[in-house]
């Protein structure tokens, strides 16, 4: 049950896009995987890592909304069981990352379709 209402918590927070995220047609670069948690499963009341973020030079093709002062780019994407291999013309929604960045990059993917 626990297992559950974690798995549906994260599907509700992912569906929650601000109005400053952006969305692109971009190909991703696979770069090196960063060993920072990006997300942790917790049973029982013991907690393990779920996924790592990996790292990705971001080329955007298209601009579907909002607005980029670059088109080339480093992103962070942390998902369980993420290939670490490059994609190409996909949909990404991208969320701005303020304050210190994680191995230089300036977004992180909150979606890849």
């Amino acid at each position: 049950m626990k297992f559950i209402a974690l798995v549906l918590s994260a599907l509700i927070s992912l569906s929650a896009y601000s109005s400053e995220d952006l969305k692109v047609v971009a190909d991703l670069k696979f770069l090196s995987d960063t060993g920072v948690e990006s997300t942790k499963m917790c049973i029982d009341g013991g907690c393990d890592a779920w996924a790592t973020f990996y790292l990705y030079e971001l080329d955007v093709k298209k601009v579907l909304s909002g607005e980029l002062a670059d088109n080339k780019f480093k992103v962070i994407y942390g998902r369980h069981a993420e290939v670490k291999a490059d994609m190409n013309s996909v949909v990404v929604v991208l969320h701005q990352l303020k304050g210190p960045q994680n191995h230089n990059a300036q977004y992180q993917v909150l979606q890849i379709n």
